[in-house]
Formats: structure tokens, C-alpha cells, sequence
């Protein structure tokens, strides 16, 4: 698993992607062996291929390819034989005040909202062709007497669980955003209704 890719405008916002999508592989598939983030870096550090990863990375926020040479030499020196790349593309966090005392300025409560937009891809290490690819957007809102926001790491786990199970389900190439859900909703609910019609007749 290697380290999320991110643009600068967003740099910083992309620590833990790593942590949170092992935590779901974990949960989800249980039986395959992953390596952490940190097992990664370790790993590439000690077989002395830190200046190539570095710099199939920064080729890879320009292209979104991964040099096949450098991941072949990763291949061979970890035997790892695919390896997901994460990146953030997107991230919000707004506070609208929902309730106020008028005149006091007391505030009461507050909606809280998070918008994330993930994308992960997973590459034959061998080959190097990338074989699955996923991008998600996912809305969190909370409505709260605190001061607490919505935490990054829940969107994050939400998004990557969704994308995992997408994955396992042989689903290639998804791409959802909370209008895509109601547009499958629909579209499901319309079939039932033609399908009952076309029973009864």
C-alpha cells in the first residue's frame, strides 16, 4: 500500500489515509496480507529504493501512472504482487449556526458538515497495469451543542468501506457521489415497477 497522493492545496489533510484503508481491508478481508503505510516506507527505505518511489510519485500526481519499471523492482524486492494507491482529490469542512438566541448572540447549536472526494486504485505490481480504479464522494452532516466537527477519519472510513466493498463485488471503475445513489435508487425502483407490470399482464 503505498503512501496517498494528494495536490499541495490539500497537503497535510491526507495523514492517516493509509492507517484508515488498512483498518478496512482488515475488517473486510481478513485473509489477505497487506502491508501498512509503515511497513512500506520501511521496506522501500532498506532496499535502498527511496529516490525512485520519490520519484515515480511525483510523475504520478502529474499523470496518474505509476512507472512500471519502479514497480517492478518493488515487486521483486517485496513479493508483494499489487499495491493500492490512495489520493485525495477533495476536502471541506463547514460550521452553520442553526440555532441562535436573537439579540444575545448565544448560540445554540450548530449543522456541521464534511465533503470528501477519494479516489484508489489498485496496480499490478508485475505488469504494471492498473486493473481497478474507484473515485467516491461522500457528504457527513451532524447537528451538535458542542463545538466538536465532523471527524475526517469517519468520512474516510465510510468512503473506503464503500470502495473496498465495490471492489470484492467485482464492480470496476465506480465512481459514486450522493446523486449517483439516488439516480440507482430510482433506476432500481423503476425496473421493479416495470417488472411487475409486465407480470401481471
Amino acid at each position: 500500500m503505498f503512501t496517498p497522493l494528494t495536490s499541495p492545496p490539500l497537503r497535510g489533510n491526507e495523514a492517516g489515509l493509509s492507517h484508515h484503508l488498512n483498518e478496512v481491508l482488515k475488517k473486510l478481508v481478513p485473509n489477505w496480507k497487506v502491508f501498512d503505510e509503515q511497513q512500506t516506507i520501511n521496506f522501500i527505505n532498506s532496499h535502498g529504493l527511496a529516490g525512485e518511489y520519490a520519484r515515480m510519485r511525483e510523475d504520478a500526481e502529474q499523470t496518474h501512472i505509476l512507472n512500471r519499471d519502479i514497480l517492478q523492482k518493488l515487486e521483486k524486492s517485496s513479493g508483494a504482487r499489487y499495491a493500492f494507491q490512495p489520493r485525495l482529490a477533495y476536502f471541506s469542512q463547514t460550521m452553520t449556526d442553526r440555532w441562535t438566541i436573537w439579540g444575545l448572540g448565544i448560540l445554540i447549536s450548530q449543522v456541521r458538515s464534511s465533503l470528501l472526494r477519494l479516489s484508489l486504485q489498485l496496480w499490478n505490481m508485475k505488469s504494471g497495469e492498473l486493473i481497478w480504479a474507484s473515485v467516491a464522494e461522500t457528504t457527513v452532516q451532524s447537528e451538535a451543542l458542542s463545538q466538536e466537527p465532523v471527524f475526517f477519519e469517519d468520512a474516510v472510513l465510510v468512503t473506503f468501506g464503500g470502495m473496498v466493498e465495490d471492489l470484492l463485488n467485482g464492480k470496476t471503475s465506480s465512481k459514486y457521489t450522493p446523486l449517483d445513489v439516488l439516480l440507482d435508487s430510482l433506476t432500481r425502483a423503476s425496473a421493479s415497477e416495470e417488472e411487475k407490470i409486465n407480470g401481471s399482464k
